[in-house]
């Protein structure tokens, strides 16, 4: 598939194009941005903190992911990771996360896979 424009790819992600630019002013900085984003390993280290229920990990990474994705706008992966990340947020879980789990791992996903259409 060829490359996508950036608001494209805020379309395919659902998130918010204006508000980042707005936020970080220029594409090419967004670009960057991105590239780190998917370059960063706090969602492998959750995925794997969640294997071995180590649940300070969990809500440590999955805050992360939070925050990263609204300051670049990823409104769909912020959403799901900040509902994984309070059912996290005092220890382990009182209900089965399963399905927080497989949200933020579909919506991660499709925001890499879009990424990597900027490329």
């Amino acid at each position: 598939m060829a490359n996508i424009t950036l608001r494209d790819f805020y379309d395919m992600v659902g998130g918010n194009y204006e508000d980042v630019v707005g936020r970080l002013m220029k594409e090419d900085r967004i670009v960057k941005y991105l590239n780190k984003f998917k370059d960063s390993s706090d969602y492998d280290q959750m995925i794997e903190a969640i294997e071995t229920k180590e649940w300070e990990t969990v809500f440590r990474m999955s805050h992360n992911l939070k925050g990263m994705c609204q300051n670049l706008g990823l409104d769909s992966l912020a959403r799901v990771s900040s509902d994984l990340c309070e059912q996290v947020r005092h220890g382990a879980p009182a209900v089965d996360i399963s399905t927080y789990v497989e949200a933020v791992a579909d919506e991660y996903a499709k925001n890499i896979g879009a990424i990597n259409l900027l490329n």
